[in-house]
């Protein structure tokens, strides 16, 4: 049986600003946004493509809502996964002989069906989707973005070290020499680190030998 996994969707109180951040922070492309709000389930959504991975964020857009309850409940964040399976009916009875609970689950005026949903307390926490796989173009070329192709973010630049951080970056390396060279000096007092190691009465060191020499 044919089985495309498509995306992951987030849930957000509102869906511009989470996906700035991931424009910004990620990059990708916006190939989705529904200017306008399914008005049966009050809601409306933006799908990003990410190095081939899509991520759907969604927002509630009227106070009867589903998500607003989730929200209450969980808070923004994860909210389902979903697959497109070539032949759903027939996965979907596959699923009931498995004893696996469905939600969700809609139909055409044929009697096909057309969506569905696996119950987080049978998937491990996770609402899981399927829709036929025929519907994948349909709804990729539905609603044309706003606006798309955008410049992946510029890279962060590295803040620059403060000379305080420079200072004890050396100061700390200086006492590390030191007291390696005080572990490495002769009786004497002549030698130091960085002596030639088959000098004359050069103790033996067992890191020495470790190292190879």
């Amino acid at each position: 049986m044919e089985i495309h996994f498509d995306h992951v969707a987030l849930a957000a109180p509102q869906r511009d600003p989470v996906r700035d951040f991931v424009l910004d922070f990620v990059g990708g492309r916006v190939i989705v946004q529904q200017r306008s709000p399914q008005t049966e389930q009050g809601f409306r959504g933006v799908q990003i493509d990410i190095g081939g991975a899509v991520l759907e964020i969604i927002e509630p857009t009227s106070p009867a809502s589903f998500l607003h309850p989730y929200l209450a409940k969980r808070g923004p964040g994860l909210h389902h996964l979903t697959w497109y399976v070539a032949d759903l009916d027939r996965f979907l009875e596959r699923l009931t002989v498995r004893g696996i609970p469905l939600t969700g689950v809609e139909r055409d005026a044929d009697g096909a069906a057309t969506n569905a949903f696996i119950r987080p307390s049978a998937s491990f926490g996770v609402l899981l989707q399927f829709r036929p796989l025929a519907d994948e173009q349909r709804e990729r070329k539905r609603n044309a973005p706003d606006w798309q192709d955008l410049p992946p973010a510029a890279a962060t630049p590295r803040p620059a070290c403060s000379e305080h951080h420079r200072r004890r970056r050396w100061w700390g390396g200086a006492r590390l020499l030191s007291r390696d060279a005080r572990r490495r000096s002769w009786p004497a007092g002549g030698a130091r680190l960085g002596d030639s190691p088959t000098a004359p009465g050069r103790r033996d060191d067992p890191r020495d030998r470790l190292a190879g020499r």
